[in-house]
């Protein structure tokens, strides 16, 4: 029965958290992006500052690109591109 535990509770008790835990990773997260969000477009909407228009459309092209295309980028250039890039470097 001792190497059932996972730190001080059985791994039965673990496992049944982990719906609560995660839930709650989620609501948090979305909460906190929502909000960010709307600060962020709040911002941008109400007040006019040096380089807002270039903020805005960096913001918007990074929306538009998708995750995984910069993933598949990322790799071409590890591969290809041996210390010209610095997480190229850092990946191996």
């Amino acid at each position: 029965m001792r190497g059932d535990l996972v730190g001080d509770r059985p791994a039965a008790d673990w496992k049944e958290n982990q719906f609560g835990n995660t839930a709650l990773y989620a609501v948090i997260g979305g909460v906190g992006a929502t909000a960010l969000s709307a600060f962020a477009g709040y911002g941008f909407s109400r007040f006019s500052f040096r380089s807002s228009k270039v903020l805005f459309y960096r913001t918007l092209a990074a929306l538009l690109v998708p995750i995984t295309a910069l993933i598949a980028l990322f790799l071409l250039l590890q591969r290809y591109w041996r210390g010209g890039l610095l997480l190229g470097s850092i990946a191996n």
